[in-house]
């Protein structure tokens, strides 16, 4: 999904500090308010998060995809901490699931079998990893599976 940003009005309104990661507005107060974990701005009657407008700023660019937080903290838009991703790459750099009960992304307990399963989604297609005795060895086939398909998007926990 690419989103067009008003570059010109944002640059004529806003200020960016790449360091930071704070929006100011021309009096130099900083902009945004918590939303969901990401700060957000209200500029011309819409509400945009902070790190899309951080990222237009620093680049000069108002047309451009998702923009994935490195380290998964939603509030920090330092440019070090901000990169264009696909997203599946979004997905991948997520924690597991607060319903996942194993504590290990990718990995669940099948009752059926007795087993520990592991399981990767990319581009929305569940791919089943196979099943195994132990926990251990269970995460170890997913890590590698999401070290192939995700790369340096990867997240195993």
């Amino acid at each position: 999904m690419i989103l067009h940003l008003p570059l010109d009005d944002l640059m004529k309104t806003f200020s960016y500090d790449p360091d930071t990661g704070f929006i100011h507005d021309k009096n130099g107060s900083v902009k945004g308010t918590i939303s969901l974990g990401y700060l957000v701005t209200w500029f011309e009657g819409k509400l945009y998060r902070n790190h899309r407008i951080a990222w237009a700023l620093h680049h000069g660019i108002s047309n451009f995809g998702v923009i994935d937080h490195v380290n998964m903290d939603r509030a920090d838009n330092r440019i070090s901490n901000l990169r264009q991703c696909t997203q599946s790459g979004n997905i991948a750099n997520s924690p597991a699931r607060i319903s996942n009960t194993s504590g290990i992304k990718g990995v669940s307990w099948c009752k059926q079998t007795g087993k520990w399963n592991a399981t990767i989604t990319k581009d929305r297609k569940r791919m089943n990893l196979g099943r195994f005795d132990s926990i251990e060895e269970a995460a170890g086939v997913y890590a590698e599976a999401a070290k192939h398909h995700f790369g340096e998007f990867a997240r195993l926990s």
